[in-house]
């Protein structure tokens, strides 16, 4: 089963995504699941309870990024 999800993303970044992965021959998709990993593996927290969620701030530039992780990847 695959889980679909759609992130923001900084313009800024969006583009270094878009310059590695053509760099390395990866998808868009591929180039930030890996990323999403390697953090995900890297930094371990404790699960804090009604923590308050923060948002972005307005007027900054940010693109809708669709992302699909496949089974073996989460």
């Amino acid at each position: 089963m695959n889980i679909e999800t759609t992130t923001c993303i900084s313009v800024e970044h969006l583009e270094l995504m878009k310059f590695y992965s053509k760099h390395y021959n990866i998808s868009q998709r591929t180039f930030l699941s890996g990323l999403v990993s390697f953090a995900a593996q890297l930094e371990k927290e404790d699960v804090k309870s009604f923590k308050q969620l923060s948002y972005r701030k307005k007027g900054t530039n940010w693109k809708r990024f669709h992302l699909v992780l496949f089974e073996d990847e989460y």
